[in-house]
């Protein structure tokens, strides 16, 4: 499991639906994972262990904890370092959707399965696909979780592919970039204007109404993600790939593309053969 992948899972076990997702998600980004959730979620002690400590104060209870783990359990949390997972794990504590026993049966098998999220989603959404567009499954799957990880990063948002994949007419506004070589690969990011405007002002961090500003940034987050992947790909595989210049538009035809939810909403993923944008 990755850092990243927690609301990937509840979204695949159908532990919650959409609407309940979205609220934990909001409810995470304010989260600040405490001592007791990060070793919750770690495993390092059992709900049962805790039960006389959570009508308590936090820090009686972090005390607590901080009494019963040894050295190298608590060296482990604190190198966690930023991680949506966890402040999804404080959510869900904190809104006491589920109860402890729930919980815990939530991270037994979260912490058991043997199938990435991410990569089981993602495998949904591509067998989905019609053949025509594939890129080889190994490099779509690469591109996929490289990607999922790195947004999660960069928006400081829980990430979720939703793997029934997008048909509809609705205009989007997004960037693409093609990674040119032996196995070529189109990676873009679409959404409704709304959506590509938060999107844009989130990573770039700037206050702006132009159109052309939100392709610009968002088209700088794709070159980014992509010099930085073929990067990795070339020391994984030993082949070096090289991005062409960001391509960015409008687009209303359909197409099959990944949903992505995410807690400022829903923006689309597409990850194929085909160009999509003409402008440059």
């Amino acid at each position: 499991m990755n850092s990243h992948d927690f609301g990937q899972f509840l979204f695949n076990s159908s532990t919650f639906d959409e609407d309940q997702l979205v609220q934990i998600i909001s409810a995470a980004k304010t989260s600040v994972p405490t001592l007791t959730t990060k070793a919750i979620f770690l495993r390092m002690v059992s709900m049962a262990e805790l039960a006389d400590y959570f009508n308590q104060s936090q820090s009686e209870a972090d005390e607590y904890v901080k009494k019963i783990l040894r050295p190298h359990q608590l060296e482990r949390i604190e190198k966690l370092g930023d991680n949506n997972s966890l402040n999804l794990a404080q959510a869900l504590i904190d809104s006491k959707i589920v109860d402890s026993a729930q919980l815990e049966k939530i991270l037994q098998e979260y912490h058991r399965s043997e199938i990435p999220p991410v990569e089981n989603s993602f495998a949904a959404f591509y067998d989905s696909v019609q053949a025509g567009g594939k890129v080889d499954y190994p490099l779509a799957l690469n591109v996929a979780e490289s990607l999922h990880d790195f947004l999660s990063h960069t928006f400081k948002s829980t990430i979720i592919f939703i793997p029934s994949p997008d048909l509809g007419e609705v205009e989007k506004f997004g960037a693409s970039v093609k990674i040119k070589g032996v196995m070529p690969v189109v990676v873009a990011v679409m959404a409704d204007r709304n959506i590509f405007h938060k999107m844009s002002n989130l990573y770039d961090d700037f206050v702006s109404d132009s159109l052309d500003d939100d392709f610009d940034a968002m088209s700088e987050m794709l070159n980014v993600f992509t010099g930085n992947f073929t990067v990795q790909f070339a020391a994984i595989v030993g082949v070096e790939e090289e991005p062409e210049p960001p391509r960015f538009g409008r687009v209303n035809e359909k197409m099959q593309t990944l949903r992505v939810l995410t807690g400022f909403g829903t923006f689309y993923l597409y990850v194929g053969k085909q160009e999509i944008f003409t402008a440059v």
